[in-house]
């Protein structure tokens, strides 16, 4: 009877051993490589999207004209003697200082003339010109801030004033200034008259006659004969643009506060 209950009681001990043993062995497994499944599942994760700012184009430099690439330097006198110095034609405009007629201006050295200064030589010469005094007197007029009147443009060839522009076409005053040309052209020829007094057939010729402007105000004109007679006369308050007719038979013409343009 002992000897069974301790054989017994042996097999219930190593029945507890082994189920240890495998339990123990159970978790290992686990552990080393068994992956274990979690209770809380997985959060997707957020992710910001960033909208990439734009980049502005660079602004492209504006090339320089090519008359401020021709000169060096311009030289300017004031109207009290003083003189200023500038590096480009545009600068003397942009400075809009009073000075003595033409600014003097030195130029680039740079050796052979483009086509359009040969075109301006020529337009103002007759012919292209070598050396840099003739195509400098052509920057020089450039360099004038004013609409050069038709008055100022007596001291000066209104041919070469016109060559001028071919060279800086924009100048501020390019209209206006090509405007007083044609008027002091036409004054030369006999084909604009200021007030003043004129011999017909000798400083202006019969014909069909046009008020310049739009408009005429405190205006008087007078057509007269050989013995001084009045022909036919106006004084003009105000009015709109007009014409008159000077006849073959007319001596003198007569104008105050205005000015005539022949048109016909």
């Amino acid at each position: 009877m002992k000897n069974t209950s301790m054989k017994t009681l042996m097999c219930a001990l190593s029945g507890i051993v082994m189920a240890i043993g495998l339990t123990a062995c159970a978790g290992s497994d686990s552990e080393a490589g068994t992956p274990r499944v979690s209770s809380h599942p997985a959060q997707p994760t957020s992710s910001t999207s960033h909208t990439p700012t734009p980049v502005a184009a660079p602004t492209p430099a504006v090339p320089p004209a090519p008359y401020d690439t021709a000169v060096e330097l311009v030289t300017c006198h004031n109207l009290v003697g003083e003189s200023s110095t500038y590096a480009t034609i545009h600068q003397v405009w942009e400075a809009k200082t009073p000075h003595e007629g033409e600014c003097g201006v030195r130029l680039n050295d740079g050796g052979t003339l483009t086509e359009l200064q040969k075109q301006a030589l020529q337009a103002a010469y007759g012919e292209v010109k070598s050396g840099e005094w003739a195509l400098s007197k052509l920057y020089a007029i450039c360099t004038s801030p004013t609409d050069m009147s038709p008055e100022s443009t007596i001291r000066v060839d209104t041919q070469q004033v016109a060559a001028a522009l071919m060279l800086c076409p924009d100048h501020p005053f390019a209209d206006r200034i090509r405007s007083n040309i044609e008027a002091r052209d036409a004054i030369k020829a006999g084909e604009q008259v200021d007030s003043g007094k004129y011999l017909v057939g000798v400083d202006v010729q019969p014909g069909l006659w046009q008020s310049v402007g739009d408009k005429v105000s405190d205006c008087y004109w007078e057509i007269s004969d050989a013995q001084g007679n009045i022909m036919e006369n106006n004084f003009i308050s105000i009015a709109p643009q007009f014409t008159i007719t000077i006849l073959d038979t007319a001596s003198g013409f007569t104008v105050e506060g205005c000015a005539f343009r022949k048109i016909g």
